[in-house]
């Protein structure tokens, strides 16, 4: 029997296609991607939130959108998953879940970040949204890597 991961997104199940026109075709891409990664027996399950913004990009919403990630991580464990991985780059909900679980949670942000720092020393974070810039800079001081990102 393989391990069961839970890929924690922060997206709801139904989308505004308006919004997010190519959702289904990342969501497909990365279901493909995961299978492409993990053993043949691992099984990797895509887990939406309940409701929310497709874009947690303001304090209101990443911080609703925080407590859904963490109370998704919660279930994920009592419902018999080996780990969690949290499916944004921000790393919403990351510390708060490894707080209130037994299980190891990972996030997109630190596991990329700490990569990247190990390969090359220095890296720069990019992104379209001007407004994640806050919440990167903090993931890079709670992480202590600030002196490792380019300016």
């Amino acid at each position: 029997m393989g391990l069961k991961i839970a890929w924690q997104n922060v997206v709801p199940q139904k989308v505004n296609a308006e919004i997010l026109p190519d959702y289904e075709v990342v969501l497909d891409g990365l279901e493909k991607l995961a299978r492409k990664v993990v053993q043949a027996d691992t099984e990797v399950a895509i887990r939406p939130i309940a409701k929310g913004s497709e874009l947690p990009l303001n304090p209101y919403f990443e911080m609703l959108i925080d407590a859904q990630v963490v109370e998704g991580v919660i279930q994920a464990e009592q419902t018999g998953y080996d780990a969690a991985m949290i499916g944004c780059y921000l790393d919403p909900g990351l510390r708060e879940a490894r707080c209130v679980t037994e299980f190891p949670v990972t996030g997109a942000s630190q596991s990329a970040m700490l990569l990247a720092q190990l390969l090359g020393g220095k890296f720069a974070c990019v992104t379209v949204a001007d407004v994640a810039v806050p919440r990167l800079e903090q993931n890079l001081r709670l992480y202590g890597l600030e002196d490792c990102a380019i300016s």
